[in-house]
Order: C-alpha cells, then sequence, then structure tokens
C-alpha cells in the first residue's frame, strides 16, 4: 500500500496506475473504493516487468524474440537533446466501442487525458467507421482497405460455417476443447474477413518497417488472432512487437472476468505466451507495457508506430480496482431517438417493441460503467502524452486515439450495442495532435478509418500504395506554415492526385483555416453476424439479424447546390445482387435519423444514389480516390 502514489509534477516518468493483486481488487470491489486518479510513480529501479510484479518498465535492455520491448539501447528518457524529427513517430490508441454521439468521449466520462489531448491537437467531428463491428474496423485500420476488399470470396462452405459458428474462424489450440476452424479448403477468417490479407499482409506495418520504423502491436488485435497449426500467431510482416489478447472465445478463463478482457488469462508474445499469473487489469498493464516500448524505442533513435488497443469499454465494460465504486451522476441519455418507434426503418428496427423498466435500468447500469471502465483509459491517455513529453519527442510524435465503432443504448429501442448503419454506431470520437497541427480547434474534415494507414504513411512521407482504398488526410490536418518533420514537408509537396486542389481530401480541412466547407463521404458496409440478442429459448432483444446486411453512402457536403448531410443506405444479400430494402436521411434536418424519407425523393434522385453507391462498394485501390 506504501507504494500507491499520485503521480505529481515532481515524477520523472508517468506510469499508470500499478496492477492490484485479486485479492485486494475484491477488497476493494467491496469496499466501492475509488482512487482519485489513476496514476502512480514507483522505484525506477524496479526490474520485473515481464514477470508482471512490478509496473515500472526495466532501466535496462527488454528481453529478445518478436515479443521483446525493445532490442538494446538503454531505457531511460533522452530528454537532454531532442531526436531530430526528420520521421515522425505514430501513437495510436485506440478503443472499443466507445460512443461519441452519447457521450462516451466528452470530458465528463474522461476528465484529465482526454481534455489534455483535446486542447494540444484538433477535434475530428466528421469521422466515420465503415464497418460497425470490431474485427472488420480494425482490419480496414491496418490495411487501408474497405471491407469488401478484405472479406472471403470463396463462399462455399463458408455459408454454412457462418451460420453455425457466428462466423468464427480458426481458434486457437490454447481455447477450452482444443483447436476449431472451417473446413479445411477454406482460408482463415474471422467476421467475413480473409485472415490472410493481414497476415502476411501487406498493412501499414510493413510498409513503415521497409522505411525504418518500429512498429509494436499491443492489445486487442482481432475477435481471434489467426493461428498456424501449431498454435504460434500469424503476426502481420513488419511487427516487431506484437502482445495481443487472443481472442474472445480464446480466452474465457480468469477468475475475474468471465469475459477475459480485463483480466485476461495469457497474451500472445510474439511466438510465445505471456500467461497473466497475477490477473492484471488489462488497461493500466498494457498502457505500461507500451511506455517502457516507447522508451526504448525512442532510445534506439528509430521511428515507431505504437498501435494500442485495450478493450475498454467493451463487453462487461470492468473499471480498475480503484475505479469500482466512481460515482456516476447521469444515467443514459434520453435522446431523441431514445424508445423511438421507427415503422419506417428496416424491419429490425420496425419490429423493436419498446423498452421495459427492467429494460431502462440495465441500459442505464451499463451507460455508468461504460463511464467507470473509461477513467483507466483516460489515465493512460494522460500517462502516454506525458511521457511523449518527457522523452523529448514531443515535435517529432503524432497522437491518434479514436475507437472501433460506435455504441447504441435504447436508441431506436434497440438495446445496448452497434451493428447498425445509424450515427450512433458509425460516428466516432476522433483527436488528431502533432506537429503542424493546430491546437485546439475542431475540423469538419470528413474521414473513415480506412484513411488512417495512408494518413500514417504520408506521415513518414510515403506515398499511398495501390492497393489501399483510403486516402491520406494529411494535407488536411497540417496548418500551412508550421514547422513539421521532413518526411511530412515532401508528402505535402509531391503532387497527387489525392492531395489536388478542390478534392475531398481536402474538404473541411486546411489545418483549421476558416471559411473551409467540409465536403467528403465515408463508404459503410456490413454482413451480419446473425441473430445477436436473443437467448437459446429465442427470448429478448434483437441487435443484429441475418437480413441487417447493408452498404451506405455517409456524406457531408455543404456547398453550394452539394449533395448535403445525408444517410443512404441500401439492405441486401451478401453479394448486393438483390436490395430488399432502402433507407434515406436528411441529416441536417433529421439529425437522429427518425425519418426514412426514400420514397419522398424522386425517381431519379434514387437512381443517382444507387448508382453512386454501387460504383463505391465496388471499388479497389486508387480507384476509390478517384
Amino acid at each position: 500500500w506504501e507504494s500507491w502514489c499520485r503521480c505529481s509534477d515532481q515524477c520523472d516518468h508517468a506510469v499508470i496506475m500499478p496492477r492490484t493483486p485479486h485479492a485486494v481488487a475484491v477488497l476493494m470491489a467491496l469496499l466501492g473504493a475509488a482512487m482519485v486518479d489513476g496514476v502512480a510513480d514507483l522505484d525506477a529501479n524496479d526490474d520485473a516487468v515481464e514477470q508482471g510484479h512490478q509496473h515500472r518498465p526495466p532501466s535496462g535492455t527488454g528481453p529478445t524474440g518478436s515479443g521483446a520491448l525493445g532490442t538494446g539501447g538503454s531505457g531511460s528518457a533522452p530528454t537532454a537533446s531532442r531526436i531530430a524529427p526528420t520521421h515522425p513517430n505514430i501513437l495510436f490508441v485506440l478503443l472499443d466501442d466507445q460512443d461519441q454521439v452519447l457521450g462516451g468521449a466528452s470530458h465528463s466520462a474522461m476528465p484529465s487525458g482526454l481534455p489534455a489531448l483535446t486542447a494540444r491537437g484538433a477535434t475530428l467531428s466528421n469521422w466515420f467507421a465503415n464497418t460497425p463491428v470490431c474485427a472488420c474496423s480494425r482490419a480496414e485500420i491496418l490495411t487501408g482497405r474497405y471491407f469488401h476488399n478484405l472479406v472471403v470470396t470463396e463462399r462455399a462452405p463458408l455459408d454454412v460455417w457462418d451460420r453455425q459458428h457466428n462466423t468464427y474462424g480458426p481458434c486457437s489450440p490454447f481455447r477450452r476443447g482444443g483447436a476449431c476452424g472451417p473446413p479445411e479448403s477454406a482460408p482463415g477468417f474471422n467476421m467475413h474477413l480473409n485472415f490472410s490479407l493481414l497476415a502476411p499482409g501487406p498493412t501499414v506495418a510493413s510498409h513503415l518497417a521497409a522505411v525504418g520504423y518500429r512498429v509494436g502491436i499491443f492489445g486487442k488485435y482481432l475477435n481471434r488472432v489467426p493461428v498456424q497449426q501449431d498454435g504460434r500467431p500469424l503476426v502481420p510482416d513488419g511487427v516487431h512487437t506484437f502482445f495481443v489478447s487472443p481472442g474472445d472465445e480464446a480466452n474465457k478463463s480468469s477468475a475475474l472476468d468471465a469475459s477475459g478482457e480485463y483480466y485476461p488469462s495469457f497474451y500472445y508474445d510474439g511466438a510465445e505466451v505471456w500467461n497473466n499469473t497475477e490477473l492484471e487489469y488489462e488497461t493500466a498493464f498494457l498502457g505500461n507495457r507500451s511506455l517502457a516500448w516507447m522508451r526504448n524505442a525512442t532510445a534506439d533513435k528509430v521511428p515507431w508506430l505504437l498501435y494500442l488497443a485495450p478493450h475498454a469499454p467493451h463487453g462487461l465494460a470492468l473499471p480498475a480496482p480503484w475505479y469500482v465504486g466512481l460515482e456516476v451522476n447521469t444515467t443514459a441519455p434520453r435522446t431523441p431517438s431514445w424508445n423511438y418507434s421507427a415503422k419506417d426503418h428496416h424491419w429490425l428496427i420496425a419490429q423493436q417493441p419498446p423498452l421495459t423498466t427492467g429494460d431502462v435500468r440495465g441500459l442505464d447500469r451499463v451507460f455508468q460503467q461504460r463511464w467507470r471502465c473509461l477513467r483507466a483509459v483516460d489515465d493512460m491517455i494522460a500517462a502516454l502524452t506525458r511521457e511523449v513529453d518527457l522523452l523529448g519527442v514531443g515535435d517529432s510524435t503524432y497522437i491518434f486515439a479514436t475507437s472501433d465503432n460506435g455504441f447504441h443504448l435504447g436508441e431506436l429501442r434497440l438495446g445496448e450495442g452497434k451493428w447498425n448503419v445509424y450515427d450512433t454506431d458509425v460516428r466516432l470520437p476522433m483527436r488528431v495532435a502533432g506537429p503542424g497541427i493546430k491546437p485546439g480547434v475542431e475540423l469538419g474534415l470528413v474521414g473513415s478509418h480506412v484513411d488512417l494507414a495512408p494518413t500514417w504513411l504520408g506521415l513518414a512521407g510515403i506515398d499511398t500504395p495501390p492497393d489501399m482504398d483510403g486516402r491520406s488526410r494529411v494535407a488536411a490536418l497540417i496548418q500551412p506554415g508550421r514547422r513539421v518533420p521532413r518526411s511530412v514537408r515532401r508528402h505535402l509537396a509531391a503532387p497527387t492526385p489525392a492531395r489536388s486542389p478542390g478534392t475531398i481530401a481536402e474538404g473541411g480541412g486546411h489545418g483549421g483555416a476558416a471559411g473551409v466547407v467540409p465536403v467528403g463521404g465515408a463508404l459503410i458496409e456490413y454482413h451480419s453476424l446473425g441473430m445477436t440478442g436473443l437467448n437459446s429459448r429465442g427470448e429478448g432483444r434483437l441487435g443484429d439479424a441475418w437480413n441487417n446486411t447493408y452498404r451506405a453512402l455517409r456524406v457531408i457536403d455543404r456547398r453550394d447546390g452539394g449533395l448535403g448531410n445525408v444517410l443512404y443506405a441500401e439492405f441486401g444479400d451478401f453479394t448486393f445482387s438483390t436490395i430488399t430494402f432502402r433507407e434515406y436521411y436528411d441529416v441536417e434536418a433529421d439529425p437522429w435519423q427518425l425519418e426514412n424519407i426514400v420514397d419522398a425523393l424522386p425517381k431519379e434522385d434514387q437512381a443517382a444514389w444507387a448508382q453512386r453507391l454501387a460504383a463505391a462498394h465496388g471499388c479497389r485501390g486508387a480507384g476509390c480516390r478517384a
């Protein structure tokens, strides 16, 4: 207990709250104890991070192998002299199911680290998920490719496997009951994704590694980690450190957490397995391990990409033990669409019964638990951004913080979940900070997750590869005239179609320049995962269904005579050879998508929207950026 203290200004390194032995965790939960903030300063000489006994990262060299914290060099911070900013570092924090529309990214939910990051950089208010479900969205981020270019194409015999196994592909041999997988003739997949397109790749990691970057992925990679016959994970090319949770079903043996997400029983550490025998709380543990990794990479004077993805606030949304008793004096927002009967929507929405008193109590509990869970994330963000400055690389590091998808809690009478086409599920929180980005501004830049990989490559001075569907947004983020690393200057100077004047890439950006009108759009597509929300007796509230397979365009074009602020969606089969239902919303007039006015559109307008959507859904590579 005496080693637990709050980190004040004199701390030489930011360290996230230490792990709690599970007996103490249980005691704290029973007492409802909560600490004011989750930051602690421990003895700098502790060197047992690998065994999980201490949370102070080691001052020496980490272990060797593909899961090493670092390879050579001291772990101490090079604060005396700044590293020459030729190629910037990239720090990416990816949360799980964090909402934007319902206030999950507000400063009330995250009162410390997030406000500091917001003041440091830009808030992107028009950022969207391309596929509102975990694994698909993460694959789109890593590859810069739309879902239709990542999905398995050999449907037979996968359709049968999808329906019988809820689309979950090869499982780890560490899973209880042994290994499992699709028919031998089928490629590995998860949520309809073709695993071979991520490992070996190419991904953003392989492109960055080719120019000397060190890439580390920590936390949640996909909902299933693809494994080889010998049980070793398939690691994407170019990833130096792969320290990830093995996946939902393979990881349910923790005494404190039935989901295996917040106190996972083990992690993959490269080709090895790291057993979480001390039952470390995931958010704090991954944050501390990432701090050590950042120090080692910086000491080795290599540019780095840190991809840090805790599970919070997914699923059970278990808070850190020191936040179990945090008082949350608010309930799930009663938005205009909350418990709203939308009979003109797609069948999944139109058939929803009213929320019951029990439903409402449950949704309020989930909302409050999610906010408690986010407090440790807030501490983690504060510690990471503070460490960037302590390492002396603040002028050569870009920080991105977002979520894989949004979330709903009672909107349109849906329970808790994502999977749907509306803004609650696809509009995301996005904070971006770094050299050249004007601090404290809100940008109307319209972008989506497939744009992240091309943007990171652009920051490293790499042109968007021909197999990526997204576009670099660097030109829209950087304020003209501000000092930036050399690789960013080269990228901005290169005349490419994606950054030519007047294109979508520049709409609503220019680093916060006044008078810029947001122009852009996001392709949204989703293949149903089955009858989600029902128990074995068919009771419950449906959140997903087999006919909830859709493709959509979410467009913001406020130019005179532009397309407007619009959502257009089509529902059909997996190939969209048959369209069974359409929706159209004027989001400017109807921000909660309450009234489907597709039938009021002139026939020629309906045909034009259908043509635009079909073209976007069939695009590939550079054709998606035309």
